[in-house]
């Protein structure tokens, strides 16, 4: 079954913001969000060096750098500022073996990927601008039917390690693909990612929609999941109004 979503307040500054500047924004908007100092969560810890700028600001602030590998990382709920986050901080991020943390902002990179998903799952406020980003929908209702079910059937704690939700998850994707419900990886990711669906899985489930795109081939041990054919029951569900709701 789907459980919430984490929530906490989420902000992000753009890449085009010079980066000694876009963390003063970052460190001025959690702030106000928290009086604890922020985490500051770098893909590795040697990137503090990237920026000259940026390092001298962390020191001058006393702020620790840690990385997803850190034992640190997600072992209390202190703010977070992500500093050109990889996919595997916004993983760790929402991951189901950190704690929650009172308030997420992303200093973007330039690199497309997974921290796109994370502003619209969360809905971040973009603080150049003040505007928050709309909540992720799919384009084709019948795809967000399908994974709709397959959200609420499958077991989230799993992480889609388990043969049985994997193969759920697989058949689901390969059903919409061969019957022309095309889907895009990207937003895929960010609608499950406001769907409930844990950063940790959110990684996996990128991974076998790759696979699935890219018409790869998937040694399933395990028949649960649709088959052959299931689209056209959605098709008609969706029709029908089964479609919509949270």
């Amino acid at each position: 079954m789907f459980e919430s979503t984490a929530t906490y307040p989420a902000a992000y500054v753009s890449d085009n913001v010079e980066p000694a500047e876009a963390l003063r924004l970052a460190l001025a908007w959690v702030a106000d969000q928290s009086g604890v100092k922020p985490l500051i969560l770098m893909h590795a810890k040697k990137m503090k060096g990237n920026d000259p700028q940026v390092a001298k600001i962390i020191d001058r602030h006393g702020l620790s750098v840690e990385s997803p590998n850190s034992s640190a990382a997600g072992q209390h709920s202190a703010p977070v500022i992500a500093i050109w986050p990889s996919d595997a901080v916004i993983e760790h991020i929402d991951s189901r073996h950190r704690r929650t943390p009172a308030a997420v902002c992303l200093i973007k990179s330039s690199r497309p990927g997974a921290q796109d998903g994370w502003i619209a799952a969360h809905q971040a406020v973009d603080l150049v601008s003040g505007g928050a980003a709309e909540r992720p929908t799919l384009a084709d209702p019948v795809v967000e039917h399908a994974m709709r079910q397959a959200g609420n059937d499958i077991n989230h704690n799993n992480m889609l390690v388990t043969q049985d939700d994997k193969a759920y998850v697989v058949r689901t994707l390969q059903e919409l693909d061969r019957s022309g419900h095309t889907f895009d990886v990207e937003p895929l990711c960010s609608w499950a990612l406001a769907n409930g669906w844990p950063g940790d899985e959110v990684a996996e489930l990128r991974k076998i929609a790759i696979r699935v795109k890219a018409g790869s081939k998937f040694v399933l041990r395990d028949t649960w999941g649709p088959k052959a054919g299931a689209a056209r029951q959605w098709e008609a569900e969706v029709h029908n109004g089964a479609g919509g709701g949270a």
